[in-house]
């Protein structure tokens, strides 16, 4: 949301009597940022305004009270907002394990495409501005580039990589992620 439209919906909910209650404490929630808690880290890691940056060799997880866990990579830029589409990643560069939980709306725009879900676990990698990388622990969501869109569902990791070749995105089978840690629930 631009800071115009964020200043006005701002001033009308702390205007008395006018609009009425249910509709200010919605206005509130949508200009409201997250509820954000760097829960843990090791080494270098910045969280400001809804930035997050992680140094060489550090690692970070960030929750979203009641609804995501996030575990950031060493060498990773992202930005959390409330959008459009609920909850959303802006993942510049490294890698993020996510754990939404069920009925929560939440998305990771990648430099390449965007991932969009609505509870589920899955690891998503900037890999520069050409290529991404997505592993879908359990669960289901949905991928779109361009023109390109895929449904990806599984109980148990499959994982594909999105580049763009020949001055379109493409989509190929990768190798999954078992190695990495899956977190816990969320709460």
């Amino acid at each position: 949301m631009n800071k115009d439209k964020t200043a006005a919906l701002l001033s009308l909910a702390l205007t008395p009597k006018v609009p009425p209650k249910s509709l200010k404490d919605s206005i509130l929630r949508a200009v409201a940022a997250p509820p954000l808690e760097l829960r843990d880290s090791h080494g270098l890691v910045s969280l400001d305004h809804g930035v997050a940056r992680t140094g060489a060799g550090a690692r970070a997880e960030l929750r979203i009270r009641g609804q995501a866990l996030i575990a950031l990579n060493e060498n990773t830029r992202a930005t959390l907002r409330r959008g459009a589409r609920g909850l959303e990643l802006l993942l510049e560069a490294g890698g993020a394990m996510v754990h939404v939980v069920k009925n929560t709306a939440f998305s990771v725009q990648l430099p390449l495409g965007l991932i969009e879900v609505k509870g589920t676990w899955f690891y998503a990698e900037s890999r520069g501005p050409k290529e991404s990388y997505v592993c879908l622990c359990e669960g289901k969501l949905w991928l779109s580039a361009g023109g390109l869109r895929k449904v990806m569902k599984s109980r148990d990791h499959v994982a594909v990589t999105l580049a763009h070749r020949k001055g379109k995105p493409t989509l190929s089978k990768a190798p999954t992620l078992h190695w990495h840690p899956d977190t816990g629930p969320v709460g």
